[in-house]
């Protein structure tokens, strides 16, 4: 999964005020927590090199952001069925705070 991951930041008139992570969902797509894609720029740092970003769908718990081209592979894992369950151990990985380092959890259950 950590290969579908990248960075996102959010500017508010040239100042950085958030930093997170979204999941490249097609090569020039990304899926991104609305928390994360506030303020009037986005950005999605690949391979540390920052690209402009533009909302194309917005919801109040997601946003797609457009880029204009990427190499980077994408996740073709998302489907209508549940896939977890009570049992089920998952992990997840991305970045965190205004230093964007790596961040790791694991857990047990939906």
């Amino acid at each position: 999964m950590e290969r579908y991951i990248v960075k996102i930041r959010s500017y508010l008139r040239d100042e950085c005020i958030e930093y997170g992570t979204g999941i490249m969902i097609a090569t020039n797509l990304v899926l991104v927590p609305r928390h994360v894609a506030c303020g009037d720029r986005h950005t999605v740092c690949i391979n540390d090199k920052e690209d402009p970003a533009r909302i194309i769908k917005e919801n109040d718990v997601a946003v797609v952001l457009e880029i204009s081209q990427s190499d980077y592979t994408f996740a073709d894992i998302f489907s209508d069925d549940e896939i977890l369950d009570e049992e089920s151990t998952w992990s997840v990985s991305g970045f965190i705070s205004s230093q964007q380092c790596e961040h790791h959890m694991r857990g047990n259950g939906i």
